[in-house]
């Protein structure tokens, strides 16, 4: 008995070692990471749409979802020298989830759109890391 305790014990902390951390954002999109804050991405039914963005910004509406975030230098290492800026319009992306190559994603834009389309959206939330 002693030993099925300590097999048990072990594997939660396994289980427990690996860090994520998950913000649904409605509709089956989520905004998730798993081991490190830098991978952090857009997930539509479990699937991250972004390949090579660190999502350090999004601001979402019933419709919308707009993402900040910098380009990865390698495996572990952003460029945080310049934002990248998209918007995703959910309508469109969840009838063609095709992650980059979906024609519900638009960007990169530059930060005025992004600004633009932020102030016009209604009911807006935003989660920033």
């Amino acid at each position: 008995m002693k030993k099925v305790f300590s097999i048990g014990f072990l594997f939660l902390l396994i289980l427990s070692i690996g860090c994520s951390d998950t913000n649904s954002i409605g509709d089956d999109y989520e905004v998730s990471y798993v081991d490190m804050p830098i991978n952090r991405n857009v997930y539509y039914k479990n699937q991250g749409i972004f390949d090579n963005l660190s999502v350090n910004m999004i601001v979402y509406s019933n419709d919308k979802i707009l993402v900040r975030g910098y380009l990865f230098k390698n495996a572990t290492e952003v460029d945080s020298s310049k934002y990248l800026y998209y918007y995703i319009d959910k309508g469109i992306y969840s009838s063609n989830p095709n992650q980059m190559r979906s024609n519900g994603l638009f960007g990169p834009i530059d930060s005025l759109e992004f600004g633009n389309i932020k102030n016009r959206l209604l009911d807006s939330k935003t989660l920033i890391w």
